[in-house]
This record gives structure tokens, sequence and C-alpha cells, in this order.
């Protein structure tokens, strides 16, 4: 997820992971890569090892909140041998490898948010400077030690918020305080959740919406915390709420 920075970075990471990677630098870049292709715009995700391969579907109607005819993305197995995973519509997204892993790093290289198992968002076909731009993306974070959920979620959003809403140039967004919650997920396991919204219009691109949002879900397992994390551009074509409150309930273990 090293590459470029900024939101366009962003942008291209989300389309390709690289944008986690690139979030740090900037949000457009990766998955933080929500943007597009590698991303150019507020963070920068930078890739890191794995296999790259990857699947693509094209854009989707609303799907029913059964998850019939969902995809499953699994993330990489802890020390208990088992691996988290999450649910996406059938089409419009683009996943990678569960080992495929992606990071927002500071100036320094060092990393302060880093995930595997991402997915990127292209169904609003959104291209610039002939790149795809993600309108959004998902991405397992790595697992952290167990504690207070709520705790947990705050910071992850807070980290990941701050990847996807800084440019190359390091400038970042306005964001708005998160505000950590209790929720059931679909299977019934209790988990926190913590959503920050970011005002995008200070950046310049054609994808570009005024708003962003980065959303995270944090379960407890055996091996620890486990957090899904969310970005997309809230006025992203083919998104719809549904299916974002669909995927972020869908997270187990």
């Amino acid at each position: 997820m090293s590459g470029r920075g900024g939101l366009h970075q962003a942008a291209m990471a989300l389309a390709v992971v690289s944008v986690l990677t690139t979030v740090g630098a900037g949000v457009t870049a990766g998955v933080a890569a929500t943007r597009g292709d590698d991303s150019n715009g507020s963070g920068t995700l930078v890739r890191g090892s794995g296999d790259p391969s990857e699947t693509e579907t094209e854009p989707s109607q609303e799907p029913a909140f059964d998850y019939a005819g969902w995809q499953e993305v699994s993330g990489i197995p802890g020390d208990s041998g088992d691996s988290a995973l999450y649910r996406l519509p059938a089409t419009g997204w683009k996943t990678y490898a569960a080992d495929y892993a992606v990071s927002f790093r500071d100036r320094n290289e060092k990393a302060y948010a880093s995930g595997h198992a991402l997915a990127n968002y292209y169904g609003n076909r959104c291209k610039e400077s002939g790149k795809r731009m993600a309108g959004g993306w998902v991405v397992l974070a790595d697992t952290e030690p167990s504690g207070d959920l709520k705790t947990i979620a705050e910071d992850a959003v807070r980290r990941w918020a701050r990847g996807y809403a800084t440019n190359a140039s390091g400038t970042t967004a306005d964001m708005t305080e998160p505000t950590p919650k209790d929720v059931t997920l679909n299977d019934g396991t209790e988990a926190a959740r913590a959503t920050i919204e970011i005002d995008m219009s200070i950046f310049g691109g054609v994808c570009l919406p005024n708003r962003a949002e980065v959303a995270v879900t944090t379960i407890d397992t055996p091996d620890g915390a486990k957090t899904l994390v969310q970005a997309r551009y809230v006025s992203a074509v083919g998104i719809t709420d549904r299916q974002w409150q669909g995927i972020a309930q869908s997270l187990e273990q």
C-alpha cells in the first residue's frame, strides 16, 4: 500500500489495496484505498506482502439482508486457526487474497493502521487520469489484544480515518469525533461500532465527494480483537445505506 499518498492515492489504493498502505499518506490512496486504483486525495495505503490475486464483479442491485447471494471474504487465520470474515454484495466489488496486506504509514514509514483481506468498490465507475477511482473499500484490520471493545473501536476508527483524510502533502481534512456504541451483529455476536465523517471538500478531484465516512466494527475472539474497517464516499453511486449496514453486520469469527 505504499505508493503515492493523499486522497487520490487512497482512492487508487482502495481500488488496489495499495490505497491502505498509502492511506497514511493520503485517504484517496487505498483502502484505505477506498478511492480508486491507487488513490489521490487523502490517505495513502501502502501495499504489503501477499498474493495480489483478485476477482471483480459488476455493480449490483440492493441485496437481501439475509445475505443470500452475497460473497464471503475471509481473513488470515489466527493462533486458534480461525479467521474472521465479512460479506459483500455479489457485484460491484473487487476482492484480494486474504494475505494481501495494506497499511497507512506516516512520513517515517511507520504503519499506524494495517490490515488485510481488502475489497474495493468500483461500481461508481469513475476515472481520473485514466485510472479507476474506488468509491469505497473494506478491510480486516490486523488483530489486536483483547480489551474494552468500544475503546478499541474508537482508537481504530481514528487511525483509519486519519489515513483516509490525509493527502500526500500532509493536509488532513476536518472530521467528526467518533461516538462508539455497543451493537449486536447478524449472527448474535456482541460488538462495538464507531464512525467518523470526513469533510472532503478541501480536496480537489473529479471523483471526490464532499463527504466520506469511515466505520469500524470490533468483536472479541480467542485470538484477540478483530475489527472490520469500511470507508466510502457518502455519495458513491451504487452503495446503499442498507448495503453498508449489511456489510458491517456481517463480521464474524
